[in-house]
């Protein structure tokens, strides 16, 4: 017994013979549709990131010794803020190889390539930095985070604050400077280095936070308070509903505390001290550092003419 077959005909038509025309302008959108709709998938694979997606927040030390690992283990007990520490001042190489390709002239076939993708360096390099604050725990950890960043003493310079002024343009920064420049200095440190260092640094930092006040915040060792935390807390960062009842000074006095060996710990760790430096339950359901493109126009033509301003003041000091 064999199966009975016959001819299908296709959808539309009558005899099998052709599509109507119905038929064929039917067809006719589904493909103008598929075609529309790669070209547009196309078109957001090739656009830059937005880089104000993210709350970035800097902890810049003017300088060692200037209470930034303080700053950096209270503001690590807020929830929801990821932020990691030291990292050997990495982002000086990426400025280092931006330098470099944006001043490359690919005017030869031996060096034939296009032209530096401003933009797209940026987007690689806000990558990086998510790269080393979360780590593995990226997975998990980054749709929760609302406010991530890093403490860092090797970029207060004009040329590392000027890249991350270009690659993070909505961040935020703590500057942690010295007021005095006359205290001792632990052997380990050469102190007339470090106190260059401070003073230098900390003109850099004034110049700096004078012109961006609400998005950049001041942080003098000496005058370390727990309302100076919690003006840093509500006002730059805009966390609302808890504050700061206390300041972990592990970190004062020239001296270094240990981060626990696993995760685990840690997490217990911040938990204890979370307890009892922190009063309420912290919101930040309204946290956003973004900016208008009218006013990251307004901050770029001002950071170039505060170049002029900090060398003027610079030479003054010298």
């Amino acid at each position: 017994m064999y199966l009975q077959t016959r001819r299908v005909r296709p959808c539309g038509s009558r005899d099998g013979s052709r599509i109507s025309a119905h038929g064929k302008l039917y067809v006719q959108a589904i493909i103008l549709w598929l075609a529309f709709a790669l070209v547009a998938r196309d078109a957001r694979a090739q656009e830059p990131c937005d880089l104000c997606a993210q709350n970035w927040l800097f902890i810049l030390g003017a300088g060692g010794r200037t209470g930034s690992t303080t700053a950096l283990s209270m503001f690590r007990l807020v929830p929801h803020v990821e932020l990691t520490g030291e990292h050997q001042g990495v982002l000086n190489g990426q400025y280092e190889m931006y330098k470099r390709l944006a001043k490359m002239r690919h005017t030869s076939v031996a060096s034939a390539g296009p032209r530096l993708d401003m933009d797209g360096f940026r987007c690689v390099t806000q990558e990086l930095v998510r790269v080393m604050v979360f780590g593995k725990r990226r997975a998990s950890e980054q749709s929760q985070t609302r406010i991530v960043g890093f403490k860092e003493i090797a970029y207060t310079s004009w040329h590392m604050l000027s890249f991350l002024k270009f690659t993070f343009p909505c961040s935020r920064w703590i500057f942690s400077v010295r007021e005095k420049l006359d205290v001792p200095v632990k052997s380990n440190f050469n102190a007339t280095r470090l106190r260059l260092e401070w003073g230098k640094q900390r003109l850099l930092a004034d110049c700096v936070h004078k012109a961006f006040p609400n998005t950049i915040f001041r942080l003098a060792v000496e005058q370390l308070s727990v309302q100076v935390y919690n003006d840093a807390l509500h006002h730059l960062l805009g966390v609302r509903n808890c504050s700061f009842k206390g300041i972990l000074s592990a970190n004062l006095d020239g001296k270094f505390s240990r981060e626990p060996d696993t995760e685990a710990l840690r997490e217990k760790q911040t938990e204890r001290a979370r307890r009892e430096y922190i009063d309420g339950d912290c919101d930040l359901s309204n946290v956003s550092f973004r900016l208008s493109s009218e006013h990251l126009e307004q901050n770029r033509v001002l950071w170039y003419a505060l170049n002029a301003e900090y060398q003027s003041r610079l030479r003054n000091q010298t």
